[in-house]
């Protein structure tokens, strides 16, 4: 680069061309500071004026976006990626594989700053252009189908998220596509949407092999509150409380006894035993998940339900004391919240 600085204008296709180069040898290496340096400069260069300027800009626009992305800076990435889509669809038209990378790119972008639609219309394109190029079975496609399927979870389009996952499960079977944290995400996405769906046992199913695949501590955790949340809705309240308690021990150990989690797990173990007409025990479940959240900085309106809760066990196991002290306590939690 130096060399070519000496001896051609600043502004020369080689120099660009170098400074594009080192840009994408420092990306490869995951130096993302000094690569976005080397794009930015690129960009600077190409305002002034070279030839195949257009089609450099897309690609130093892309390159930023992408840059940015690893950097989870959403807002800016989102700036740059809108910029080089424009300019690929002046350059290549709607449907080049270098367009659709940027619409997928972009889809991901969207989908991190909750721009739904946005997210669903880029992944839709890609997923489009990605199929006509390299047909159904390849790498490329089911990447936009696990973003697409993604979005339609997060807006709770069920039917169109279990579609998306399907075809990637079939993907992974051909031996396609086998990213053990995407086949995680699929496993849960797939385990929540059929869930929703009320279709319990193939939820089951997929919460299940979410479970076995799952490598976070944590998302354990939630994955056992499903498992277990389905299970007590079927009356299985033995199985029910097993995942309830695995939840728990999680959550306890991972977050902390008095965190909200945990509180929330109480609550939910305090309504099975209530299903289960184990008043006793749904009352100190129950007493226990107050607890934490009164404790809490972040005051919760639900509280009032916990009370209400509390004071339907007591009222009927006779305990007339208890019961009007939770009731009370719960008109009260309410009108803090709610207003009289």
């Amino acid at each position: 680069l130096r060399i070519l600085r000496l001896r051609l204008p600043f502004n020369h296709d080689e120099v660009v061309a170098c400074i594009y180069t080192m840009g994408v040898i420092h990306e490869k290496e995951n130096d993302n500071k000094n690569a976005l340096k080397n794009y930015l400069e690129m960009l600077e260069l190409l305002e002034v004026g070279s030839h195949n300027v257009n089609l450099m800009i897309s690609l130093a626009l892309h390159s930023v976006g992408t840059i940015y992305l690893s950097l989870h800076d959403y807002v800016c990435a989102a700036k740059y990626l809108k910029k080089s889509i424009d300019s690929k669809l002046s350059i290549f038209g709607s449907d080049h594989i270098s367009t659709a990378e940027s619409q997928h790119c972009l889809g991901i972008v969207s989908y991190e700053l909750n721009e739904i639609e946005l997210a669903l219309k880029n992944f839709t394109s890609a997923l489009s252009t990605r199929v006509q190029i390299f047909g159904r079975d390849s790498l490329e496609v089911a990447k936009s189908l696990l973003g697409k399927g993604k979005v339609h979870v997060k807006s709770k389009q069920n039917v169109e998220a279990i579609n998306c996952f399907k075809e990637l499960l079939r993907l992974k079977a051909n031996g396609i596509y086998g990213n053990p944290h995407d086949e995680f995400e699929v496993e849960l996405s797939l385990g929540r949407a059929f869930k929703e769906l009320a279709q319990f046992d193939e939820a089951l199913i997929h919460l299940k092999h979410a479970l076995d695949s799952c490598r976070n501590d944590v998302d354990k955790a939630k994955i056992c509150s499903h498992i277990a949340d389905i299970l007590r809705s079927r009356e299985d309240f033995n199985e029910s409380r097993r995942y309830f308690h695995m939840s728990l021990d999680l959550y306890s150990k991972y977050i902390g006894h008095d965190s909200i989690e945990v509180a929330k797990t109480l609550e939910e173990m305090g309504k099975l035993e209530m299903y289960a007409e184990n008043e006793e025990q749904a009352i100190s479940l129950l007493k226990q998940a107050l607890n934490i959240k009164e404790s809490s900085i972040i005051v919760d309106p639900n509280n009032s339900e916990l009370s209400f809760l509390i004071g339907s066990c007591a009222l009927s196991m006779g305990q007339k004391q208890l019961a009007i002290f939770h009731f009370s306590k719960s008109i009260e939690e309410s009108s803090a919240s709610f207003g009289p």
